[in-house]
C-alpha cells in the first residue's frame, strides 16, 4: 500500500494504509487468497503524481476480489473495493469508493449492484448493509441517495455518504463493517436459479459505471489507455 502521511489524510483522521491492510486481513480471515496481477497493476506511478497500488483475491465464493489504493501528489487520496461472487451464487456486486479530497473532507459511494436480488436478498444484504450506513450517519456522517445514474443497478442498500475533517475515521470503519457484513451475506447466500442472468446483471453493472463513473477516465489519463484498459478488466473481472 501507499504511504499516507499526507495533509489531507491527517486532517481528515483517516489512515488508508492501516485501512488497505484491514481489509487484507479481513479477506483473508474469510478465506480468500491473493492472486497473481501483472506487476505494474500492483503498483503503478503515473502522470499528475499519481500511484495506485493493487492486490487481486479469489475464494471459493468469491470470484475476485479488487482493492487499490490511489494517491494524487500530496491533494487527494481514495481507496477502492470492487467484489465479485461466483455466479453460481444470488449475490450481488460490492463497489465502494472511500475517499479524501484536499479540504480534510471524506467523501465514499458503497453500494451492493445488480446480481442476487432472490428472495432473501433482504436479510443477507439489504438489510444488514443499510443498517451499516444507519450507524455512519448516527455518528455524524452526511447521507445522500446513490448517483442517479446508478439507480437502476443499485441493491437499495447503498448511499453516498459524506464526513467532515477530522471525523475520516469514521467513514473508514464503516467501509469496514460494510465488506465484513456483505461478506456474512456471501456465505450464506444460496445457488443461483440463473447463473447466466447474473452474468448478464454483472456486466450491466460494468458497463453503466464505464459510461458513467469518473474513475477509468483519470485512470487512463494518469497511467495511458493501455494500462487503464488492463485495469478495467482486472476491476471487473473480464
Amino acid at each position: 500500500m501507499l504511504s499516507s502521511l499526507l495533509l489531507p489524510t491527517r486532517r481528515a483522521h483517516i489512515d488508508f494504509g492501516a485501512t488497505f491492510a484491514e481489509i487484507d486481513g479481513l479477506l483473508h480471515g474469510r478465506g480468500l487468497r491473493s492472486t497473481p496481477i501483472d506487476p505494474e497493476l500492483a503498483h503503478a506511478r503515473g502522470l499528475f503524481l499519481v500511484e495506485m497500488a493493487t492486490k487481486a483475491f479469489a475464494g471459493e465464493r468469491i470470484a475476485r476480489a479488487v482493492v487499490s489504493h490511489v494517491r494524487a501528489g500530496p491533494v487527494f487520496s481514495s481507496l477502492v473495493v470492487t467484489i465479485h461472487p461466483r455466479p453460481e451464487l444470488d449475490a450481488p456486486i460490492l463497489l465502494a469508493d472511500v475517499r479524501v479530497l484536499p479540504s480534510g473532507t471524506t467523501r465514499a459511494y458503497l453500494d451492493a449492484c445488480g446480481p442476487g436480488a432472490n428472495g432473501e436478498f433482504d436479510v443477507l444484504f439489504r438489510k444488514p448493509l443499510s443498517q451499516t450506513l444507519d450507524a455512519a450517519v448516527a455518528s455524524a456522517v452526511r447521507r445522500q441517495r446513490v448517483p442517479e445514474w446508478m439507480n437502476a443497478i443499485s441493491s437499495g442498500a447503498g448511499a453516498q455518504v459524506a464526513a467532515s475533517p477530522g471525523r475520516g475515521s469514521v467513514l473508514a470503519y464503516a467501509l469496514l463493517r460494510y465488506v465484513e457484513r456483505y461478506l456474512d451475506g456471501v456465505d450464506r447466500a444460496t445457488a443461483a436459479v440463473d447463473a447466466s442472468a447474473n452474468v448478464v446483471a454483472a456486466r450491466k453493472v460494468a458497463d453503466v459505471v464505464r459510461t458513467h463513473g469518473r474513475g477509468g477516465k483519470m485512470i487512463a489519463r494518469a497511467f495511458g489507455a493501455g494500462f487503464a484498459e488492463r485495469y478495467d478488466q482486472l476491476l471487473w473481472n473480464a
